[in-house]
């Protein structure tokens, strides 16, 4: 046991624990942008419940709302990447907002995956590095 040894263990802990970090916050973005999806997809299916002629409050941000009129319960905007958007059906824009939300899920879960196995990485490694110092710390008493 040698001090490149306790170097080379408390580097590997760190990165460990950085990528563990850097994993926390891009599940944090996923669940996120899940949960943008789901508010888009509910109130898609709220507007089209609603029907032509009903009032409702459109959100403009700062908790502000405008009354509008719904106009064609049947159809919406819906974006398909690249600053590109296209008008579609409320059914086929709700359908493409749940395999959104599918895949979104999908990669939640595939995080929070590796985030299991990182997380037991960095108890092994934090118990090597706690066993190469009381090792070294040892060796010099």
């Amino acid at each position: 046991m040698t001090n490149e040894d306790l170097q080379r263990a408390v580097m590997e802990y760190e990165r460990q624990r950085a990528e563990l970090e850097a994993l926390a916050r891009q599940d944090e973005l996923v669940k996120l942008s899940l949960e943008e999806y789901m508010r888009a997809k509910e109130t898609m299916a709220r507007y089209q419940k609603g029907g032509k002629g009903a009032e409702i409050l459109v959100p403009v941000g700062a908790n502000s709302f405008l009354f509008a009129e719904i106009k064609d319960p049947d159809k919406a905007v819906v974006g398909v990447g690249s600053d590109l958007n296209v008008v579609e059906s409320m059914d086929e824009a709700i359908a493409r907002l749940e395999g959104r939300i599918e895949d979104l899920a999908a990669a939640e879960k595939g995080i929070m995956g590796r985030m299991v196995e990182v997380s037991e990485m960095v108890r092994e490694s934090s118990e090597l590095v706690k066993g190469l110092y009381e090792g070294a710390q040892g060796q010099n008493e």
